[in-house]
């Protein structure tokens, strides 16, 4: 768990008006919010919020560890 990573994470997406949550080791992401700021399927818009954050953090080491009706979890190592 990298939580500085994560920091930066919750902050690049406070940026596009997405929703996050600390939640102890993970950051939970609203689902809702990520489709909402880009359009389109929602699984291709995880794996492409995904991409973009990890290319503006310069950092291969987020990944998402599962998922609930409303977030989705976001860990890193």
């Amino acid at each position: 768990m990298n939580n500085m990573l994560l920091e930066r994470a919750e902050k690049w997406l406070g940026e596009l008006g997405i929703k996050t949550q600390q939640a102890g080791s993970m950051l939970f992401v609203n689902r809702t919010d990520m489709v909402n700021a880009i359009g389109g399927s929602a699984e291709s818009q995880y794996d492409e919020i995904l991409g973009e954050l990890k290319k503006a953090l310069n950092s291969p080491r987020l990944f998402w560890t599962g998922k609930d009706d409303e977030w989705l979890w976001l860990e890193s190592y």
